[in-house]
């Protein structure tokens, strides 16, 4: 006997709460009072503290498309995180990625400096994929034309090779 199906809700924009508790500010004033402490502080311990804490309203600006460009205004230490990947098109049915090199702001316009990632293949049982450096010369691209407005980490395997990963929040 079948049960029958039941309604299923999320998707890329349903809105996620990764953590639980009372480990992040979930109040705006709070969150602007410490997006403004990282912005005039050097001190590292205290700028990841404020990353922490502020997770929730960083992804709450992610799934705002309105907003969503303007991340790096807002969160500027974001270019002082090396890595970070973001996706720009496809390539028969595969994602392509680019490493982040520079981050410039040229008359209102967000451009990054990147260098393109050869996606290998899709790992279904671990839901990454496995890219590869390139030896491509590095490319200009503006905010509004990368697809995905969200960063993702390169990720290394836990055995002894090399491989590399990205592992998106859901098939894209």
């Amino acid at each position: 006997m079948k049960r029958p199906r039941q309604s299923q809700t999320g998707g890329p924009t349903a809105e996620r709460y990764p953590c639980k508790g009372d480990s992040l500010l979930n109040d705006e004033l709070q969150c602007q009072e410490a997006i403004a402490l990282m912005k005039h502080t050097a001190d590292e311990a205290v700028v990841k503290e404020k990353m922490r804490l502020t997770l929730a309203y960083r992804q709450k600006l992610l799934h705002d498309p309105k907003e969503s460009t303007d991340i790096l205004s807002i969160f500027p230490r974001f270019q002082d995180i090396p890595g970070l990947v973001c996706e720009n098109s496809k390539d028969k049915d595969m994602p392509v990625f680019h490493v982040i090199q520079n981050i410039v702001v040229k008359d209102e316009h967000v451009l990054l400096i990147t260098t393109a990632l050869k996606t290998v293949c899709l790992v279904e049982h671990i839901h990454a994929y496995k890219v590869a450096h390139t030896v491509e010369a590095p490319c200009v691209l503006d905010v509004k034309d990368i697809l995905h407005h969200k960063l993702f980490d390169i990720l290394m395997s836990y055995a002894c090779d090399s491989d590399l990963f990205i592992v998106p929040y859901s098939y894209m």
